[in-house]
């Protein structure tokens, strides 16, 4: 059996998105269409505590099968959604102008970002894996290289601004999001590498 500590601090930005929607304009109800341009900037920062135990198909070989579970905070990430423009290839929406579509479609007029936690994980997280190496090496020093998943469950996005709690683009940028960002996945892909000493 091993035990271990984990912490990831990264951000990255996973490309501007775009995607079409639609409402109705205020006063003639009439249906419109637009295009949202959005930007993700995503800072994922997670520690996470392990236990682990290794199962060898024989007393020689380096081949292992490990079972566990990874042990952390439910909240795994947060992200800054710009909103780089909304526009419209219908005539009668464009000379509203930006402001009115972006009203329409969040409710703030002057709306340029979007700020989300992302949580939902499980607290404890059931990890499968298969490798090579040993804990404990043969020689004075040895390498494991595993590779694995964790069952961390499905994210859920949040929205801090509360801006999109009553309109229907919170559930297109957070299907984006879900999708583009965090894979929209209830597993994890884990590749493992550690460097062992035997001092004894």
């Amino acid at each position: 059996a091993r035990a271990g500590f984990n912490f990831c601090d990264f951000s990255y930005e996973p490309g501007v998105q775009k995607y079409d929607t639609e409402f109705r304009m205020s006063g003639t109800g009439t249906k419109a269409k637009a295009t949202v341009e959005i930007n993700p900037i995503v800072n994922i920062t997670n520690s996470t505590y392990d236990v682990m135990m290794d199962f060898y198909p024989s007393v020689s070989s380096n081949l292992h099968i490990t079972a566990g579970a990874f042990v952390g905070n439910p909240e795994m990430a947060n992200a800054s959604v710009n909103i780089l423009g909304v526009s419209s290839t219908d005539p009668s929406v464009q000379v509203m102008g930006e402001g009115y579509m972006k009203q329409q479609l969040f409710g703030d007029a002057s709306v340029s970002n979007v700020n989300v936690n992302v949580d939902g994980l499980n607290e404890i997280r059931p990890y499968a894996g298969i490798g090579f190496g040993r804990a404990v090496p043969s020689s004075r020093v040895g390498l494991m290289l595993e590779f694995g998943a964790i069952m961390h469950g499905m994210p859920r996005i949040n929205d801090r601004n509360r801006l999109l709690d009553s309109y229907d683009e919170a559930k297109k940028i957070k299907g984006i999001l879900t999708r583009e960002v965090f894979s929209g996945s209830a597993l994890f892909p884990v590749i493992r590498m550690s460097l062992t000493f035997r001092f004894f």
